[in-house]
């Protein structure tokens, strides 16, 4: 009984907080409309495994199946749910073996990035911490909730179209494979190099695409930039956010000024700026 209430997510008093492997959630992070599954999974053990309840990872770190959550009889295909079950690993109308489903694998190369965001909320608290000795310190002292919707912030930066998804309750499988899990699975090298990797990758995207508010991707950039301010964010999180913005907003004072640049190289200022105009020379992220 210990056990099961360790792996159950169990709300606080204010039930804006689940408890889950020790590591407390927000209600947010949850799936409870739905069941979501990994028919290999559950063809090696008939049991729900008590990640594939949390929103943000639509998949299986046990098999890397997609989760996926419809009968697999053409007949029925109805979305499972938690009213009526009638068994873990049967249909809830129609009582088909959900083993019988297909789902997509995850590519290789995204796993090890995902596997490091799943070990923040790894029933092993070992696994929790070797992950988070990965981070720099700025981040690592973050509570797990705060990281995760951190994570949810820069996911849209590396692509816009996982933006919406993931402020949805229920969270679209059908997208997963194509936006929202490449989008995970690539936020966390950017957690990891905190912050001078993400300002590059910034930096990079928006010099490659010069023209107004452009970075190649809808704007995603300018929007964590400025928008981010205006959300409605934790304290530490907000502190990771703006700080992030105040450093972009100096790194001018990193780089050298246009006449320093144009006294090293024997060149004039306006030849330079003509070269950066025409993405020649990239600038510094201010």
């Amino acid at each position: 009984f210990g056990r099961l209430r360790q792996h159950a997510p169990l709300p606080s008093p204010d039930g804006e907080m689940r408890t889950m492997f020790g590591v407390e959630l927000s209600k947010d992070h949850f799936q409870f409309t739905y069941r979501r599954f990994s028919p290999s999974a559950l063809k090696a053990s008939p049991h729900h495994r008590a990640l594939w309840t949390l929103r943000l990872f639509p998949f299986c770190a046990e098999t890397w199946e997609y989760l996926v959550d419809r009968c697999p009889h053409p007949a029925c295909r109805r979305q499972q749910r938690w009213r009526r079950t009638i068994g873990i690993d049967l249909c809830d109308f129609c009582g088909e073996p959900l083993t019988r489903a297909e789902a997509d694998m995850v590519p290789e190369e995204l796993r090890e990035n995902l596997q490091q965001l799943v070990d923040l909320v790894h029933p092993d608290p070992l696994r929790r911490e070797q992950t988070r000795w990965l981070l720099p310190a700025e981040l690592a002292q973050l509570h797990t909730d705060d990281l995760l919707k951190l994570v949810c912030l820069i996911a849209p930066v590396v692509d816009h179209r996982a933006g919406r998804p993931l402020t949805l309750w229920t969270l679209s499988l059908d997208k997963a494979k194509d936006h929202i899990v490449p989008a995970l699975a690539n936020s966390w090298p950017l957690l990891k190099g905190w912050p001078h990797a993400f300002e590059n990758f910034i930096a990079r995207r928006i010099n490659d695409h010069a023209k107004s508010r452009g970075d190649g991707n809808s704007g995603a950039s300018y929007r964590f930039l400025h928008r981010c301010r205006k959300q409605q964010l934790s304290t530490p999180v907000r502190k990771v956010v703006d700080g992030f913005a105040e450093r972009c907003r100096k790194a001018a004072e990193r780089a050298y000024t246009g006449q320093q640049v144009a006294d090293l190289v024997g060149s004039q200022v306006s030849a330079l700026v003509a070269m950066r105009r025409s993405g020649e020379i990239p600038s510094v992220l201010a």
